[in-house]
């Protein structure tokens, strides 16, 4: 998880990220004038360029209409995220529980697996003397497998929250 004043905005349905959590998790190479507010995103093969409160990007020399606007909150551009999603095949959620955005790359192997037991609880590390992130209301939920160490699975859960739970707790469902 990432902790920072200017992460994220929900509005009207739509995902907007602030840009240097765009640049330092999504897109390295990106810049953005804070004189004209103009932002350049090199994706792929590609040069996006947008402007702040105009709907309309340019994608090499063609021009796409974005749905929404990017903007500035406190001297922080945001981007909105719908648009940049399907062009890098990810998937963005908000797991507003938490106010926590989550970004998974469609293209990455993915493992799901069930929490079977309702005395099962995740952690900040795979210790049993670790603290405790959840602890309740875990038991039938659907939660992301990332790694395995020991005894432990590095998961997270539908809210966002990412920990270790005992192997013993979960099954696996689905690999994808």
């Amino acid at each position: 998880m990432v902790a920072s004043k200017h992460t994220a905005i929900m509005e009207h349905g739509e995902i907007f990220i602030a840009l240097p959590i765009v640049t330092k998790y999504i897109v390295p190479e990106t810049y953005w004038n804070s004189n004209d507010g103009k932002i350049v995103l090199a994706v792929k093969d590609k040069i996006i360029q947008l402007q702040t409160n105009k709907s309309i990007a340019v994608i090499g020399a063609e021009s796409v209409e974005l749905g929404s606007t990017p903007k500035v909150v406190e001297n922080v551009p945001y981007i909105p995220m719908q648009f940049l999603a399907k062009m890098l095949d990810i998937k963005i959620d908000w797991a507003g529980v938490n106010n926590v955005v989550i970004v998974d790359y469609m293209k990455s192997k993915k493992q799901l697996a069930q929490v079977v037991s309702a005395n099962a609880e995740i952690r900040t590390s795979p210790s049993i003397k670790s603290p405790i992130l959840v602890s309740y209301g875990l038991k039938g939920q659907v939660v992301r497998v990332f790694d395995e160490y020991k005894k432990w699975y590095k998961v997270r859960t539908r809210d966002g929250v990412i920990g270790y739970i005992d192997k013993r707790y979960i099954k696996s469902i689905e690999n994808y």
